[in-house]
């Protein structure tokens, strides 16, 4: 820290902070006579979740310049201005005594802090979307994706003659489970677009091959696996689309419904199953 002009050597603290956390302290050197003084100090953060500064002067003017492209700004007093673009951020701060209720100087180890709070203002350097938050973030789309793609295969059940055993439906729930595995460990190891891009394909031949074996037929296995590369399409849209995830995630829910109402329009719920007809099970069971 340089006071004056002159180089400050500083030393743990050994007491708590305002806001009850650990740091340094340099002993200062005060002439009686000084009306103005000046200091500075350069801090090479790492690790760090945010910086803020506790306004303790009359009139506390701070600029913060930084190459971190997402900061959100907290605290009690936002910044006068501001501007924020890809290569970092620039604020600027001006906080008058008026308007804090931070006492200007107190005695020994009388905390302001410990009895009338700590305010403060600063920036908290958020994390941009990382592979893992990515996948987190997929994860939570998992029942719908299952919900559709098990009632695809029940409507090929109900509209045609198929039969298939719950032992089926699990295996392709297992299969679509793995997908977010697969994506997680591959993301490790490459960018988060390539793995998801990998995942989804290593998914999507997987089940095709299995349906086509399960539902015998070339054009119901294709139905399938058409289905599942557009729901991981339409996730991934939603995962790195920030700005309209949610509009994009209520129209596509509102398409998937109307979609399904209008291909069931037509069902005889009250017919058995595989199109047989309620007429002829009641015959059935007349004789």
């Amino acid at each position: 820290m340089l006071w004056n002009e002159e180089k400050l050597e500083a030393q743990p603290l050994t007491r708590d902070l305002l806001d009850g956390g650990k740091g340094i302290e340099a002993p200062l050197k005060i002439a009686a006579e000084a009306e103005r003084l000046s200091f500075s100090c350069r801090l090479s953060l790492q690790g760090s979740r945010g910086l803020f500064f506790a306004p303790m002067g009359r009139n506390t003017a701070t600029t913060m310049q930084a190459n971190w492209p997402d900061p959100s700004f907290q605290g009690d007093w936002l910044p006068v201005e501001h501007a924020v673009d890809a290569k970092g951020f620039h604020a600027n701060w001006q906080v008058a005594s008026l308007g804090s209720k931070m006492p200007r100087q107190w005695i020994g180890n009388n905390n302001p802090g410990k009895n009338n709070g700590v305010e403060m203002f600063g920036v908290n350097f958020l994390q941009p979307v990382d592979a893992y938050r990515m996948a987190e973030r997929s994860v939570k789309y998992q029942l719908l994706f299952l919900a559709l793609t098990f009632a695809t295969l029940w409507l090929m059940e109900v509209l045609t003659d198929l039969r298939l055993h719950p032992f089926h439906y699990l295996l392709v729930g297992a299969g679509m489970c793995l997908f977010y595995l697969l994506e997680l460990s591959l993301a490790e190891q490459m960018g988060f677009p390539l793995a998801y891009g990998l995942a989804a394909l290593a998914v999507v031949g997987l089940l095709s091959s299995y349906c086509l074996a399960i539902l015998k037929s070339a054009g119901r296995s294709i139905i399938i696996g058409g289905l599942i590369m557009l729901l991981y399409g339409y996730l991934y849209s939603l995962l790195v689309n920030q700005d309209y995830a949610l509009l994009a995630g209520s129209v596509g829910l509102f398409l998937m419904l109307a979609t399904v109402m209008f291909l069931t329009r037509r069902i005889d719920w009250f017919a058995s199953p595989g199109g047989g007809g309620g007429k002829e099970v009641r015959a059935e069971a007349g004789v």
